[in-house]
């Protein structure tokens, strides 16, 4: 989680990334986000990057971005009404079937 300074509440943006792995590409692609003053969430899903659980092929995870996307909505210096999601490759996968 990246958060810029001050006390908010911010807009928030949740990057599902693809490729089975969050790596600090991903992190790249993201720093204007938080240059422009949003809160960014990258959320490291089951059975990837050491995390428990195993692999599902978007079903245990989109389980997951759930999960991930009603913690960000529950901080308090994050913006309700201004939350936004996107995905890479298999993370906009994962976002379809958020919806």
């Amino acid at each position: 989680l990246w958060a810029p300074d001050g006390p908010g509440p911010f807009p928030a943006i949740m990057f599902c990334h693809g490729g089975y792995e969050l790596n600090s590409s991903n992190v790249a692609a993201c720093r204007p986000f938080l240059d422009a003053g949003y809160v960014v969430l990258f959320p490291a899903l089951r059975g990837e990057n050491g995390n428990p659980g195993s692999y599902e092929l978007l079903m245990g995870e989109v389980d997951d971005a759930a999960a991930a996307a009603r913690w960000l909505a529950a901080q308090p210096f994050v913006d309700r009404g201004r939350i936004y999601a996107f995905g890479h490759s298999l993370g906009g996968g994962v976002l379809e079937l958020l919806t």
